[in-house]
């Protein structure tokens, strides 16, 4: 009787007895990931668990089919400044931002197989965070961003202000707040029945003119003598 007794007691204080408290080597352990912008970020172990990696897969796999992978479907893919910006004479230096939203442009099937034309403004995909690309409804990247270009069909790449400079831009401007970022756009845009379209925001169908995308660099690479800097970029 005695010895169930003691027998019971030892079991509950076993039931009952709390955890070793973390160390501080364990609060503090970290892990690197790349999201879907090829952005890397460091999180500690607060934030994640030993089945992490499964759920980034996931998460990369769903994003990657719910709101992407209009190169799956679409061709003659162009990029477009817009016409104000197209006009304007510094349209290929250092700029604050562009006065309106850029255009991804290209040719997609619609349900029958025909492939038609859309412009897609890229402001309703993209936001600039803190001078790095990302995907948001309506971000409106274009009010901080200059010097965009598209290579390859989907990797977008800009100029983008972490803190906009006041007044004149000075080469410390650049050295300091502008950073150059990119985003996948086959991430970031889908298309369906013909038209190109991100967070709900649909393409305007017209007409595909053909003309070579925008590309502030095009001159200067083709210069060995000039902008060499720019051009592995």
């Amino acid at each position: 009787m005695h010895f169930k007794l003691l027998l019971t007691f030892a079991l509950g204080v076993f039931a009952v007895s709390p955890s070793q408290p973390p160390s501080s080597s364990e609060l503090t352990k970290s892990i690197a990931i790349t999201d879907n912008n090829g952005t890397s970020h460091t999180i500690t172990n607060r934030d994640w668990d030993s089945n992490y990696a499964s759920f980034q897969a996931r998460a990369k796999l769903e994003s990657r089919f719910k709101t992407g992978g209009f190169l799956d479907k679409c061709k003659n893919v162009r990029y477009y400044l817009a016409k104000p910006d197209e006009k304007n004479p510094k349209k290929n230096g250092y700029n604050f931002g562009y006065k309106k939203s850029p255009w991804l442009v290209a040719e997609c099937p619609d349900k029958k197989g025909n492939f038609i034309c859309t412009w897609l403004e890229l402001g309703k995909c993209l936001v600039n965070r803190d001078g790095e690309l990302y995907q948001g409804k309506n971000g409106n990247f274009q009010d901080s961003c200059t010097q965009c270009n598209l290579r390859n069909d989907r990797w977008f790449n800009c100029g983008c202000w972490k803190k906009t400079p006041k007044g004149r831009i000075e080469m410390k401007d650049i050295d300091e707040r502008l950073k150059r970022t990119s985003i996948d756009l086959d991430v970031a845009i889908a298309a369906q029945d013909g038209y190109l379209y991100c967070h709900g925001n649909w393409g305007i169908k017209d007409f595909c003119s053909g003309r070579p995308s925008s590309n502030p660099f095009s001159f200067s690479c083709a210069d060995r003598n000039q902008g060499q800097s720019w051009c592995g970029q």
